[in-house]
């Protein structure tokens, strides 16, 4: 489950724990976390700088009471042609790996483009009015054109040759 600041209720991810659903969300500047034998601060307090990849195991990240800790990740990425990301990221999540989930979140951007696209893009979904079947084909399609843009895109890259398929 990936999602971003509106998804990190406490409560959705205990239930997401309970049902052992991995997930990475991203969490507000203002939240509190607390490593082991460590007082509560919030992440904006936190000395990060661009290009820092930092992982807090074992985090409790609220202060009403709650006993499950989760891992938070920080991470701020460098200028890249010549533009810099305002805040860094903070992301909960209950995996390990740091750089996968730096991946995993970031992945968040091209599913919110496709959503876009399908919306109020050149598809306009929710304007189309279509039946179950038509719209199923519809979906289909754009997959296929999804595909075949990101194939193009990077058919010369050695990101495919590093795929098993």
């Amino acid at each position: 489950m990936i999602g971003d600041r509106e998804y990190r209720s406490t409560a959705f991810v205990l239930w997401l724990t309970k049902k052992k659903i991995d997930f990475v969300l991203r969490l507000n500047k203002n939240t509190k976390i607390r490593p082991r034998y460590k007082k509560y601060q919030s992440l904006n307090s936190l000395d990060i700088r661009p290009g820092d990849k930092v992982k807090y195991d074992e985090v409790l990240v609220t202060e009403n009471n709650q006993k499950t800790r989760f891992n938070v990740v920080v991470y701020w990425r460098r200028k890249y042609n010549n533009k810099q990301l305002p805040t860094p990221w903070y992301l909960l999540t209950n995996l390990d790996n740091k750089e996968e989930i730096i991946k995993i979140f970031a992945s968040r951007g091209g599913i919110e483009a496709m959503f876009r696209d399908c919306k109020s893009g050149g598809y306009n979904l929710e304007g189309s009015h279509v039946l179950a079947q038509r719209l199923t084909n519809l979906i289909l399609l754009i997959a296929i054109r999804l595909y075949c843009e990101l194939f193009s895109r990077f058919k010369n890259q050695k990101y495919w040759s590093s795929r098993v398929y």
